[in-house]
């Protein structure tokens, strides 16, 4: 047996079986003057109930180890440190109904939007009264939100003249967590540095229900901030959290930095909407707590592939690069700016899986255009990347405008 940083590894059956003859080599010397089939046959029933022991004992002793814990014991020892999952939550909405005095809506009336796309259920009957206004609770399914003054469709039957509306938008649907979910945030919360600073905010985020890891950023810089008068440069962390809900994100900043003054927000492109402030009440004295929230960066990039023999078309080429040079767009982290060499590699790697003799390629370029339609050249890195950016690549194109043999240019 053997404890590693994997964890628990048994022994073998052989193993096990050649330790027991050792054994009664030294001890049961009677033993050698069996036969041959008939020492087998003791060593392996004496070796079935040890094999079956190792693998008890390797699943009790892997489970205490936080990775390999089963559901169970997962569980037990979240129970213990006062971790719970968290609950299915519905979409739900206040639906208000205008009608004449006395008309009754229905527990379970059906109300959406005129496109169909969200429907939802009155908890409980109600009468409307001399104000000619009844607001119920009604919940759904949706995971997205609909907007104030989106959900004016009544699909059940009620009595005519009844109208509805929502005031304010609904919230979302939130699913309950599943076993991976839970394990993951656990995990991080549990391995989360408690002594405080950067390394305990980004980890304590991670386990925040909404939070994106892929949009959480942190940078040391410097604000112009105005005392008495006089222009000095404010020093500090600025924080860059994208989903989650913000007054939990502002806690965990606040336990991870006493000292909030340090925590300042300098949003790209003098975005200042994209600065969250929240001021929290700790034992009546008020802490005030700064983060950012990212922006995204939305563009169209087309591959220009030029080559002295045309082994594909466009349309295949783009079924074999769209997808993985996506992956690597859309995955990167805030603030990264995406590395032209490593999207050039990408695209050389799909060639070669699929057998595209390599030495035929002239060249890989890369062009991009956003919403508004020109095209830019692609070249060593994309221009405005800031710390607080992130991108969405929508589509990637294909082309072969020129080719060294005069193949007619297509795009696709």
């Amino acid at each position: 047996m053997a404890f590693t940083s994997q964890g628990y590894t048994p022994r073998t059956a052989s193993e096990i079986k050649a330790e027991q003859v050792n054994k009664l080599k030294e001890t049961q010397s009677a033993f050698l003057e069996f036969n041959a089939d008939i020492q087998n046959c003791l060593l392996d029933t004496s070796c079935v109930p040890l094999v079956e022991l190792e693998n008890i004992f390797k699943e009790f002793a892997n489970g205490i180890a936080l990775d390999n814990q089963n559901e169970f014991l997962f569980y037990q020892l979240l129970a213990s440190l006062g971790l719970m999952p968290k609950a299915e939550f519905s979409a739900s909405v206040d639906i208000q109904f205008n009608g004449k005095e006395g008309d009754f809506i229905p527990k379970d009336t059906e109300v959406g939007d005129t496109q169909g796309k969200f429907t939802f259920k009155t908890q409980s009957d109600g009468v409307i009264g001399t104000s000619g206004i009844i607001t119920l609770t009604c919940l759904g399914e949706s995971q997205t939100i609909a907007e104030a003054n989106t959900l004016t469709q009544i699909n059940s039957i009620v009595d005519s003249g009844i109208t509805c509306n929502n005031p304010t938008a609904s919230v979302a649907y939130v699913p309950a967590e599943t076993f991976a979910q839970i394990k993951a945030r656990a995990q991080a919360k549990l391995r989360a540095n408690k002594s405080g600073g950067v390394d305990y905010c980004i980890n304590a985020l991670s386990g925040v229900l909404g939070v994106n890891q892929r949009l959480v950023n942190c940078r040391e810089t410097e604000i112009q901030k105005e005392i008495s008068g006089q222009n000095y440069l404010k020093k500090g962390f600025e924080f860059v959290v994208g989903g989650g809900d913000s007054y939990e994100i502002a806690n965990i900043l606040r336990k991870g930095f006493l000292q909030t003054q340090y925590l300042i927000s300098n949003p790209s492109s003098n975005e200042n909407a994209r600065t969250i402030t929240h001021n929290i009440n700790v034992l009546g004295a008020m802490v005030e707590v700064n983060f950012t929230r990212p922006k995204k960066y939305s563009f169209n990039l087309e591959c220009q592939v030029l080559s002295t023999a045309k082994q594909y078309g466009v349309n295949e080429i783009k079924t074999m690069i769209e997808t993985p040079l996506q992956d690597y767009l859309n995955n990167l982290r805030v603030g990264v700016v995406p590395n032209k060499t490593k999207m050039q590699a990408i695209v050389l790697a799909e060639f070669a899986t699929r057998g595209i003799e390599l030495t035929n390629i002239v060249s890989i370029d890369f062009r991009y255009s956003t919403a508004s339609g020109e095209w830019t050249k692609f070249n060593n890195e994309l221009p405005n990347i800031y710390h607080d950016i992130y991108l969405e690549c929508l589509q990637v194109s294909v082309t072969d405008q020129v080719y060294i043999d005069n193949t007619e240019s297509s795009e696709v």
